[in-house]
């Protein structure tokens, strides 16, 4: 048999086997870790922090890394996520605190046409997954503590994209100061038999002003104290609502408690 012919059967093989071997090396060289799996969900996570809760806090009790596959990379994670609510603690409603939990629960990472990363899996914990509500106690007092929870936070990392409402958004209220109402347009919505029903809405503007459905322009005044709004003027005239820091809950007339979210 000739030489040369055997010495070419083994040189393709080897040559497909170094191939193979170098995109595995760059595959795991460029995967990402348990750290960047706990930044990028974290994120994800609080921009989608429900409406009237104003802390969310994400506590992860294990992570996994999977086997990557078409640019892909598996997470099994087990994690608690915690939501505060203030209410409003001057008609004696504190609001609540919830707890939900994910055991094993699988995500993946894969990178956009920029270099970041995305994130997918499920991003939300119901009552009928065992999401538990508390009534807080009094005032600034979490019916269940951020510090009875197991778990760490993720670790600090470059800076997370912004939350809706902040970016491109200036803040309106006396000068701008920190704790004001974000100046934009804001759409409202109220629940009625487990739907949610589409309302006017309205544009905050800068120094404490603010515009209808209509078109007519009114005032506002904000004390951060309370994260209480009071309208005055056009068709809000005399409406008081919260302010979480994003989104506007307006209450109802004897403000005990809100009816319509606006974000």
């Amino acid at each position: 048999m000739n030489k040369n012919v055997i010495r070419f059967g083994f040189v393709i093989p080897l040559s497909l086997f170094a191939i193979a071997c170098s995109s595995c090396l760059a595959m795991a060289a460029d995967a990402p870790s348990v750290d960047t799996l706990k930044q990028e969900l974290d994120r994800k996570l609080q921009t989608l922090r429900p409406v009237g809760f104003t802390e969310r806090n994400v506590l992860f009790q294990e992570v996994r890394a999977g086997t990557p596959h078409a640019g892909k990379y598996p997470f099994q994670v087990t994690v608690t996520i915690r939501d505060y609510g203030p209410g409003y603690p001057a008609n004696q409603y504190y609001g609540e605190t919830c707890v939900g939990h994910m055991d094993k629960e699988p995500f993946e990472l894969s990178q956009d046409a920029f270099g970041g990363w995305q994130v997918d899996g499920r991003m939300t914990v119901t009552m009928s997954d065992g999401r538990k509500c508390k009534p807080n106690p009094s005032a600034g007092v979490s019916s269940i503590p951020l510090a009875s929870l197991t778990g760490s936070p993720a670790p600090a990392g470059a800076a997370a994209a912004a939350t809706p409402g902040g970016t491109g958004n200036k803040p309106a209220g006396k000068d701008g100061a920190h704790g004001s109402v974000t100046a934009k347009s804001y759409d409202c919505v109220f629940s009625m038999d487990a739907s949610l029903q589409t309302v006017p809405g309205f544009t905050i503007k800068a120094g404490g002003r603010y515009m209808d459905a209509e078109g007519k322009n009114g005032t506002y005044t904000f004390d951060p104290a309370q994260s209480l709004i009071t309208f005055h003027g056009g068709s809000m005239d005399g409406n008081a609502a919260s302010y979480d820091g994003r989104v506007i809950h307006i209450y109802n007339e004897k403000r005990t408690r809100t009816v319509i979210d606006c974000d």
